[in-house]
């Protein structure tokens, strides 16, 4: 079973968790970049990028774009993928209920 956990805060709760997220393709990108903002991630200059491959990760409360050479490294470094959607309460994450 899955829940949704929606993110309170980008830069304080996906800092170094060595979670990659993937934007589904219905979410805005503006509103993302937005909310990156308002959460004080840095080098958002990168959101290009991103905006590009949908995939990026937050380290050092830095934004971190993905390239396709570069996922195959870092899921031998034990990161995961999720989807990362937007509902009326949010952005969100998929995550397993296992308790």
């Amino acid at each position: 079973m899955m829940k949704n956990y929606h993110i309170r805060d980008f830069c304080e709760e996906l800092n170094y968790t060595d979670i990659i997220l993937y934007i589904h393709e219905e979410v805005d990108l503006q509103a993302l970049y937005d909310r990156l903002k308002a959460d004080q991630v840095n080098h958002l200059y990168r959101f290009d990028s991103v905006k590009a491959n949908r995939l990026f990760y937050i380290e050092n409360c830095d934004l971190q774009d993905v390239d396709n050479r570069e996922v195959a490294e870092l899921f031998d470094n034990g990161y995961s993928v999720l989807q990362l959607r937007k509902d009326s309460n949010g952005f969100f994450i998929k995550v397993p209920d296992l308790l």
